[in-house]
């Protein structure tokens, strides 16, 4: 196939529901199996871990438009179950996250590919960390020791804050900020206990995203249907990876395709990971047909490309967005 360039500017287009060229493509995360293929060579990292330099050429080789820079906690799961154990913590440094952003601006700079700056938000961080047992002791803590819990995500808002504050000035492009607030099922913890520890803290650090003038795209794996409507309120611009067995993405695109980009929904589980290249080249173009009439979907897994996905059900559904998402010809 024709790869065809990365575009940083068709990528902030469909954030604004504008039409470039074609549909985007995107992925947040890519593990070995198809980094490998890219590269050419064999690899044991993620996307994420290359060098900066590495990282252009593994999106340049399927057209995305950005590379990320992830600027996320160095926690160790399960290491907290006091207030005292807060101090053995290893938060992001505000000033080595500056230098990471700096380095993967430098390399983009003589493509047409971007850098997007990949945040921890509150809640994930905080279940993960809270131990002995990440997820079971939080939902323990969440009753028994709110002081706990809150301390540790005002803390986590206290960094984010003073990461956004250091790299504002950065000629990167957008932000990518995640929080796994729910899963298939539901949310994590109740609506009422979301609204009153997560909803606070989360609308601060969007707002001071969105007030550096840049895009936010957040994402929030399992069931959306509480996260949607926050994002609306708070004006963030798009919405990943629409997990396939939580969200009917074409009922989204109904109630929120004016108001949010939608990035994702193409099944990781199923059709990627099993189906064949024809059944995912019809997936991929079902989607762009019924979700890009006003430029803002963006053709990308429901998660990320894991290991389980063959190389040629990936290269399938980025061709078909390259071949099939011109926009003049739908």
């Amino acid at each position: 196939m024709g790869v065809k360039a990365p575009d940083i500017g068709r990528l902030l287009a469909a954030f604004r529901n504008e039409k470039l060229d074609r549909t985007p493509n995107f992925e947040a995360a890519m593990e070995p199996r198809n980094v490998s293929h890219l590269l050419g060579r064999t690899t044991d990292k993620n996307l994420g871990e290359l060098p900066p330099e590495e990282r252009v050429k593994v999106i340049e080789a399927i057209g995305q438009d950005a590379i990320p820079c992830n600027l996320r906690f160095d926690i160790e799961y399960g290491s907290v179950e006091k207030l005292s154990d807060m101090a053995q913590f290893t938060f992001c440094n505000p000033e080595k996250g500056y230098h990471e952003l700096k380095a993967c601006c430098d390399a983009v700079r003589k493509s047409g590919a971007g850098v997007y700056c990949a945040l921890n938000s509150v809640l994930t961080p905080t279940y993960m960390v809270i131990g002995p047992v990440p997820i079971e002791s939080f939902m323990y803590k969440v009753v028994d020791d709110r002081e706990l819990v809150e301390r540790l995500m005002d803390t986590f808002l206290e960094n984010d804050l003073k990461l956004i504050d250091t790299i504002k000035d950065l000629p990167f492009d957008f932000f990518y900020i995640g929080d796994d607030v729910s899963y298939t099922g539901g949310t994590m913890i109740s609506p009422d206990l979301l609204d009153e520890l997560w909803v606070p803290r989360m609308k601060t650090i969007i707002d001071a995203a969105r007030a550096t003038g840049r895009p936010v795209l957040f994402h929030c794996c399992g069931d959306l249907s509480y996260v949607l409507p926050h994002l609306v309120r708070w004006g963030v611009d798009g919405v990943h990876p629409l997990q396939a067995n939580a969200n009917n993405i074409y009922e989204v695109y109904e109630q929120y395709g004016e108001q949010l980009t939608l990035v994702g929904n193409i099944d990781v589980m199923t059709v990627l990971s099993h189906g064949t290249v024809e059944e995912v080249r019809a997936d991929t173009e079902e989607h762009i047909q019924r979700l890009s009439g006003n430029g803002g979907y963006v053709v990308c897994s429901s998660h990320s490309i894991i290991d389980s996905i063959p190389p040629e059900n990936f290269m399938a559904m980025v061709d078909t967005a390259q071949t099939r998402g011109v926009y003049q010809s739908m």
